[in-house]
């Protein structure tokens, strides 16, 4: 329950050193759809530059995807794990770019969207950590890692 608990708070504490950037990105793309939305009012596909909430949440997911895959293959942990004193392993042995690529994505597909129906395996991932094996969860199924 503890791991759980520590792998929780260190993904709470990526998401808050992912959210400044985000930020950030999210007013420039604010800026930019405003100014595109009158250059260019003409355009048949206008409509998804004045809202550009689909922008800015894409943004989030990326800029998570290529924070936690740089982390991990640089350090075999992020910020957040370093500071919960956690470490993300291979099975293998060899946590190559591809497996923290991996890792990542699926990660952010299950975790990363609320109101996408993939979120539900999100839950089914945490009741899985918490009662079958507290070293992995649904993404380090499927990147053949553990967390320690």
């Amino acid at each position: 329950m503890e791991l759980v608990i520590r792998r929780i708070l260190a993904n709470i504490i990526d998401h808050i050193i992912i959210a400044i950037p985000t930020f950030i990105l999210g007013i420039l793309l604010f800026v930019f759809s405003v100014l595109f939305r009158v250059l260019f009012w003409f355009l048949p596909w206008n409509w998804m530059i004045s809202n550009p909430f689909w922008a800015f949440a894409g943004s989030v997911s990326i800029l998570y995807i290529l924070y936690e895959t740089l982390s991990l293959y640089a350090m075999k942990t992020t910020i957040g794990k370093k500071l919960m004193n956690l470490e993300v392993r291979a099975i293998d042995g060899t946590l190559d770019g591809w497996t923290c690529l991996l890792r990542s994505t699926v990660k952010e597909l299950i975790f990363g969207a609320s109101k996408s129906p993939l979120f539900l395996l999100g839950i089914l991932s945490i009741i899985y950590t918490l009662i079958a094996d507290n070293h992995s969860s649904f993404h380090d199924i499927a990147a053949k890692t553990r967390i320690w």
